[in-house]
């Protein structure tokens, strides 16, 4: 037993190969905004983005290995609003979040997570989908519309 600990501890991470890739970011809307259909949500309020794979110019996060992600976005409406949304990897749509909200129904979120294999080089974002025409992100003291994505594992 001590001679194969001993094997096991001389291996160094070049010889078995290991990547130590940390992918994490989270971003907000930093204002209320009004988007069509088929819009990409551009989170521009970045609080964390660990390896810079997500663009707020854009909206878009740019995988930098092939692995499996988790990803959460929340959006934030009130009375008598609606938010369609998706996420989309590389234009394919992996999920989607519906709030409708009647009048008097003040202001409320709703959140989607989902975890998915995404390949290297592929673009991940959140759009408005084809339904609803003014989709209302509204932003209020206490919380933001916002978009969130780490990776789990590498594949």
């Amino acid at each position: 037993m001590r001679n194969l600990t001993r094997s096991i501890q001389d291996i160094s991470k070049d010889q078995i190969k290991i990547k130590d890739y940390h992918v994490v970011f989270y971003a907000r809307l930093s204002g209320t905004i009004t988007l069509n259909i088929y819009s990409i949500v551009k989170f521009n309020d970045v609080v964390i983005n660990v390896g810079n794979h997500y663009n707020s110019g854009d909206g878009i996060f740019v995988a930098p290995v092939a692995g499996v992600y988790q990803f959460s976005w929340m959006t934030l409406t009130n009375n008598g609003h609606y938010v369609y949304s998706e996420l989309r990897v590389d234009n394919v749509v992996i999920d989607t979040l519906t709030i409708i909200l009647g009048s008097g129904a003040g202001t409320i979120p709703a959140t989607r997570e989902t975890v998915c294999k995404v390949d290297k080089g592929n673009h991940v974002w959140i759009q408005t989908t084809g339904d609803g025409g003014s989709n209302y992100f509204v932003k209020s003291s206490a919380a933001h519309s916002s978009f969130m994505g780490l990776l789990l594992f590498e594949t």
